[in-house]
């Protein structure tokens, strides 16, 4: 299946994204084209493992798999998120905390906050996590409540159940005060 373009600016260079899924596997193939002044600089493809959509993170209340920050490209499809930089594609780091999907992530102070299907992981611009949180399920909503939103001062996370977890923005658990998640 192959999925609208997406388009991100970047440093004044645009990036053209195109994902396709791989047909009867559980694989994506991602185009990337720099342009820079109309004309393609750099183009790079990518075999990822997932499934995914691409949208551009343009405001925190809706997350997004695809953001620009300072020169470089993020980028989140099934069990990773992944740095490039922009123009010439290197990659940069990869988080890959485990084999389950990563769904979208948002902007928290100076870092990104991803929702997993098991955790949701906080990580630097650097790649390295800050920290982790499990609940009680996963972080699925069938019922079309958000499973994240950012406050200004705390996280407010929903899982399948519709079990509500609110976190502070250095993953302290403030409510419910009586849970405790047993590893």
């Amino acid at each position: 299946m192959i999925h609208d373009p997406e388009q991100l600016e970047i440093n004044g260079h645009l990036l053209n994204l195109q994902l396709t899924e791989v047909e009867g596997q559980y694989q994506s193939r991602i185009k990337i084209e720099v342009l820079k002044n109309s004309g393609i600089i750099h183009e790079k493809e990518l075999l990822v493992h997932g499934t995914s959509f691409l949208y551009d993170l343009k405001d925190n209340q809706e997350g997004g798999t695809i953001a620009g920050f300072d020169d470089k490209l993020l980028i989140s499809c099934g069990d990773s998120l992944m740095c490039y930089s922009v123009p010439d594609l290197d990659p940069v780091w990869i988080f890959q905390p485990d084999q389950f999907d990563l769904f979208e992530f948002y902007s928290i102070e100076d870092d990104f906050l991803i929702r997993g299907e098991t955790s949701v992981y906080r990580v630097d611009k650097e790649g390295n996590k800050v920290w982790d949180f499990a609940g009680k399920d996963i972080f699925v909503n069938m019922e079309g409540k958000k499973e994240v939103n950012i406050n200004g001062d705390h996280i407010l996370l929903t899982d399948i159940n519709g079990d509500e977890y609110k976190l502070s923005y250095q993953g302290e658990l403030l409510s419910p005060t009586d849970y405790r998640f047993l590893t």
